[in-house]
């Protein structure tokens, strides 16, 4: 909600950000958790075996240790789900454009053809949304994908990939 965890920066409320923004930091802000749980795990092992815990030093020194070497890539969030996510947000008023709008960009270069960057905030209707309503757009605005249709459509592809199988022997 723009309130910055893990260490993000925080997003004005007013002026948003644009989408490409927020998925890089969600992605740091991914490493960042999954170093500090890696940590509390080395940590948790010392304990047990009857080591001292880290010093808030020590902590720190080991969180920087991991940082440096968890990949970016290392987390399967990737640009082409956050995409359609924030797609499924757009369909449902939880985000608007602020109008404000940059030049885009590809590696650092500027392309004149490109589309520009447009900037995004929340919107009263996204703020007072449910939780369950942001973990899972795509079903709030789709009621009948239920477990049960997943369900049949796993069972489907199964006995579809069975019999394809079977008819190349």
């Amino acid at each position: 909600m723009g309130l910055g965890p893990e260490d993000s920066p925080k997003i004005d409320p007013d002026e948003g950000d644009y989408p490409e923004h927020i998925f890089y930091y969600y992605k740091e802000a991914l490493r960042r958790a999954y170093a500090k749980d890696a940590v509390a795990w080395e940590n948790k092992q010392r304990i047990r075996k009857g080591r001292e815990p880290y010093t808030p030093e020590k902590y720190d020194e080991r969180l920087q240790w991991h940082l440096e070497r968890i990949p970016y890539k290392l987390h399967r969030a990737r640009y082409h789900s956050f995409f359609r996510y924030f797609h499924y947000l757009k369909q449902l008023g939880f985000v608007e454009p602020t109008g404000r709008e940059d030049d885009s960009y590809i590696q650092k270069i500027t392309y004149p053809d490109a589309p520009p960057r447009t900037y995004y905030r929340l919107t009263r209707k996204g703020k007072e949304a449910p939780e369950w309503e942001w973990f899972r757009p795509q079903l709030t605005l789709y009621p009948e994908l239920t477990s049960e249709y997943f369900s049949e459509r796993n069972r489907e592809r199964r006995s579809f990939a069975k019999s394809d199988i079977g008819s190349q022997k």
